[in-house]
């Protein structure tokens, strides 16, 4: 081994029995694991010594894909990795100037925003940095300002994207603009089709789904039961990917905005929009503070007004657009 100090060689051997899982890094940015990695140093470049946690984006990558986050969503800013990392470890110094450096970038770009305040996050779960450290690199990255998105689309052109749609898709579609489903919540009820309890009534199909994500819940689906039988029939090979690949080539309504229609009409059809936000799951999960059950009966009662304008509206009774 190269003569190095007793006091450096002292002090590098302290720090590293106390956490294996700590490395240390040299000022000329080394990273040692064990004593024996000093043989390739010399005393020149063992003049400061810093014992820094390391931040592995693949560490935070596994962490992240466990969380309940939609598949786009994770697709999404993982996608944007290759972007800000060049390689899968950094102490938290140079963690911290490279945020820095590309704190413009980021900006300038929402899913980097989402994609580095996961990070930190994940940095902070895990006190790889501490609060000082915390505090002053959250305060370089910015959230895009949320500007309400009140676009609601009106019936014209909820048909001219239904009538564009491919016949395989018109289903999906109608499944969201006849339940007010979100788009995450249609693909579970997909994927569980046949496993939720089903009840059938005289005009329509309710589907318990109690499925619930956070601060988000869907208790039930209520739809027509002409789209109900159909899906019972439908094709394995079509998804919810290929109905949103469709409607961005061929510029249709999205998916989010038929929610939207779907609550609009409730209340135009002369439905309390307290029953059109329980059909939609905007229900808080205390059950007496909010009538679950009398809601519920009513939700029962009056989506047999809205079946009625759907069944004429799409021509689900002639079958045209299934």
């Amino acid at each position: 081994m190269i003569d190095i100090t007793s006091k450096i060689l002292s002090e590098i051997e302290s720090k590293l029995s106390k956490d294996k899982n700590r490395k240390i890094i040299i000022v000329n940015n080394i990273y040692i694991n064990s004593v024996n990695d000093l043989k390739s140093l010399n005393e020149e470049s063992v003049n400061i010594i810093n014992s820094e946690n390391l931040i592995d984006v693949v560490e935070w990558k596994n962490n992240f894909l466990k969380k309940n986050n939609s598949y786009n969503y994770q697709k999404q800013l993982i996608a944007k990795l290759p972007v800000l990392f060049e390689k899968d470890q950094y102490c938290a110094t140079e963690f911290l100037n490279l945020i820095k450096l590309k704190q413009t970038q980021i900006n300038s770009n929402e899913r980097l925003i989402k994609l580095t305040r996961s990070i930190l996050n994940f940095c902070e779960e895990e006190e790889l940095l501490n609060n000082n450290q915390l505090i002053e690199i959250k305060s370089k990255i910015k959230n895009k300002p949320i500007v309400p998105d009140n676009f609601v689309p009106t019936d014209l052109e909820i048909k001219n994207s239904l009538n564009k749609l491919s016949l395989k898709h018109r289903l999906f579609y109608l499944l969201f603009l006849t339940s007010g489903l979100r788009k995450i919540e249609g693909v579970y009820l997909m994927n569980n089709f046949n496993n939720l309890k089903c009840q059938e009534y005289s005009d329509y199909i309710k589907i318990s789904m109690n499925y619930k994500r956070k601060n988000k819940n869907s208790y039930f689906c209520y739809m027509p039961k002409e789209i109900y039988a159909k899906l019972k029939t439908i094709d394995d090979k079509i998804t919810i990917m290929g109905l949103e690949q469709e409607i961005k080539r061929k510029r249709l309504i999205p998916i989010k905005y038929c929610r939207k229609w779907f609550f609009t009409k409730c209340v135009e059809l002369g439905i309390p929009e307290t029953i059109a936000d329980f059909y939609e799951g905007r229900v808080a999960n205390s059950v007496g503070s909010n009538h679950y059950l009398s809601r519920q009966m009513l939700g029962d009662k009056y989506y047999n007004k809205a079946k009625n304008f759907f069944e004429n509206f799409f021509n689900l009774n002639r079958g045209v657009n299934l």
